[in-house]
């Protein structure tokens, strides 16, 4: 999955550029193929944050953080 992101981050940097940041929505299928539903410009991550468990909201910040830190 993360490959996928990668190469989709990659192709619209290369036909869109300036893009800050991406949502990729991906899935895997029972058959382990890969498939993408769609990709935002502005993710929203407030799903994240109102989840009783917050691992996946921190690591979202934790790592928002770091890409805008190497600005």
């Amino acid at each position: 999955m993360y490959a996928v992101s990668k190469e989709i981050a990659k192709t619209l940097n290369r036909r869109f550029t300036g893009l800050k940041e991406l949502g990729v929505d991906l899935t895997v299928d029972r058959n382990g193929k890969i498939w993408i539903f769609e990709v935002n410009t502005s993710p929203v991550i407030k799903l994240f944050k109102s989840l009783k468990d917050k691992t996946a909201y921190q690591q979202i910040n934790q790592i928002r953080y770091q890409m805008f830190a190497k600005r």
